[in-house]
């Protein structure tokens, strides 16, 4: 429809997220090579680095493919039973989700012009502007992540893999254009069949 809907926390929830440091603190200590959106970082650093290497790949006469993936409809389609798992894998503060899941499994109403419709139940999603949501998504995401690297490592491709919440960036450089585009299409065909 072209319009994405907001979302109204509970207040005593916003204010655990803002007083507490362990997510942050959790972020900061899981973080991976890979992993373009940490603190301090912005979508528009990561493209600053994209558009470096690829000067840099320019100025050495070398040939450079990117492909910017993004996951369709990301926050509305994750499972939160996987959520809960991959994140207790990685010793995710268990407070934290456990209150975090609270709110993202609550009953939710939609608002519209002073109106409110009855309270459903959600299985699938969880709220993209939520403070923890980058932090679970990290979670969630490692798995496939780590799964796509050591697939492009194992095939020799010579694939840097960069991720920025749910979008990822496959890049590759080479001398040779025809071997570039081998490369990137064993990298997206990976891709596509891991995730």
């Amino acid at each position: 429809t072209g319009h994405r809907t907001i979302c109204k926390t509970a207040m005593l929830y916003r204010i655990i997220n803002r007083v507490r440091d362990d997510v942050r603190d959790w972020e900061e200590s899981t973080k991976q090579s890979y992993d373009s959106a940490i603190r301090g970082a912005s979508a528009l650093r990561a493209a600053l680095y994209r558009n470096l290497s690829t000067e840099i790949a320019k100025w050495l006469n070398m040939h450079m493919l990117l492909a910017l993936l993004d996951f369709a409809k990301f926050f509305d389609t994750i499972n939160p039973n996987i959520l809960i798992q991959d994140c207790m894998a990685l010793v995710y503060p268990s407070f934290d989700l456990a209150i975090a899941m609270q709110q993202q499994l609550a009953p939710r109403s939609v608002q519209a012009n002073g109106c409110t419709a009855l309270p459903m139940h959600v299985n699938l999603s969880i709220l993209a502007g939520c403070r923890q949501s980058v932090g679970m998504t990290k979670g969630y995401l490692r798995t496939i992540i780590c799964k796509v690297l050591a697939t492009c490592h194992a095939n020799a491709h010579r694939v840097s893999i960069k991720t920025f919440v749910d979008d990822t960036s496959l890049q590759v450089v080479t001398s040779d254009m025809s071997e570039c585009l081998e490369v990137m299409l064993h990298a997206i065909i990976d891709f596509a069949i891991l995730i």
